[in-house]
């Protein structure tokens, strides 16, 4: 589980950066998108979290060129690449 203090200092960076964040999991069943919104002022930022183990509805998240993974170097590549869309 995400240390509070580290998912505090998320939510408030990305408040202060006027960013937004949502969520695609897989088999962390929503912990990350739970971790986030425990945050007071958490929905200021937080837009939408998806937990899914279909392999259809992953393969939409292929679509925007997403390689669902659970390396560092894969998570990265795929968040910017959501990013741009």
């Amino acid at each position: 589980m995400m240390e509070m203090y580290n998912t505090q200092k998320l939510v408030n960076l990305l408040i202060e950066k006027n960013w937004h964040i949502s969520c695609a999991e897989s088999c962390t069943g929503g912990m990350l998108a739970a971790n986030i919104v425990d945050i007071p002022n958490a929905s200021k930022v937080f837009d939408a979290s998806f937990v899914t183990y279909a392999e259809p509805i992953m393969d939409g998240l292929r679509i925007l060129g997403c390689k669902c993974g659970n390396s560092l170097v894969v998570v990265l590549k795929c968040c910017r690449v959501v990013c741009k869309h």
